[in-house]
Formats: C-alpha cells, structure tokens, sequence
C-alpha cells in the first residue's frame, strides 16, 4: 500500500493511501491529507474514501457557481423586501401593534415605513407579503399553509418593482419599428 508524507504547522505526518488516491484532485487529495490528522484513526478514513466519479468532481463546483447565483439573485430581491417591510409597518400600525399612541401621524406612518423599508432594502429585517398575511390572520395562515405560500409568492410578484423593468421593456419590443 502506497504512503504519503505530508506536513502541517511543521509536523511531519505518513499516511497509507489506497492507489485511488492519486488519481484525485490535488484539492480533493489535500482535503484528505487534512482530515486524515484530525480524525482518531486517520488511516482508516484515507482507505475507505471511494471515488464516485465524476459528481465528486462536480459538486464542489456546482456550490460555487450556484451559490453566486443565488446570491446575485438574493440581491435583486432588495425592493420587494423594502415595499413588504414598509407595508408591514402600515398594517402593523393600522391594528394597534406599533407601540406608543402618542406618536403623531407622520412619525407613525411615514417616518417609521421609511425606517422599515430601509430595513427591509438593508436585509436587517427581510419582509416578505407572507409575512403581512401572519399578522393580520396567523391562524389563517396556519390552517392553509399551501394557499398562504402561494398567495405570499403572487403578491412578492406583483409587489415587486423589478418586474416593472420587464412590462417596459416588452413595451418597448412591441412598439419598436420593424
């Protein structure tokens, strides 16, 4: 069985490998290398690693590519985030849940709907229309949770303001000259 010697923070480590293990990616090989020292019984990990082909190769891939993607698209859910949070205040201060009486009105509905969009445009305190429907009726909510999850996805839709980019821009294809 083939050895590898490897080191880490100046220790000298020799590991048995399976013939396997050269066939992996240095990054893969390197991943092993590291587990090995940290597990109880090193060697019995290095051996019993099995390549599974090309998903192993994959995958890791995948997550960094889809994760940037996910990320980017996370970020255009900004403005919806900003209406539902200050939406959200609104209704929360149209049914008595916004704390002081003595407030004024501007304070109550304009000063603190533009603090709660702020909030929700930041992600300090993400907001989705979901999340209206539970304050208003959360037994609603409770009781037909298919219904609500659809109905919450219909109105980030329209609340939206990106998806008005796409009506002008269909607009503009319609009305251009041929």
């Amino acid at each position: 069985m083939p050895t590898v010697d490897f080191k880490v923070g100046g220790i000298d480590y020799e590991l048995d490998v399976s013939e396997k293990f050269f066939d992996l990616s240095d990054k893969e090989q390197n991943r092993i290398l590291l587990k090995s020292i940290s597990e109880d019984d090193p060697a019995s990990f290095a051996q019993s690693y099995k390549d599974e082909g090309w998903w192993d190769q994959t995958k890791d891939t995948g997550k960094e590519v889809g994760g940037f993607m996910l990320k980017a698209l996370h970020q255009l859910g900004r403005p919806q985030s900003a209406i539902a949070g200050g939406l959200f205040n609104i209704q929360e201060e149209a049914m008595g849940k916004g704390g002081d009486e003595d407030r004024s009105w501007w304070e109550k509905y304009v000063n603190e709907t533009l603090e709660g969009m702020k909030e929700g445009f930041t992600y300090e305190d993400e907001k989705r229309i979901q999340d209206l429907m539970a304050q208003a009726n959360p037994q609603w909510v409770k009781e037909h949770p298919i219904l609500s999850t659809v109905l919450g996805f219909a109105g980030d839709v329209v609340s939206d303001p990106l998806n008005l980019l796409g009506v002008g821009l269909i607009r503009q294809a319609i009305a251009a000259p041929v």
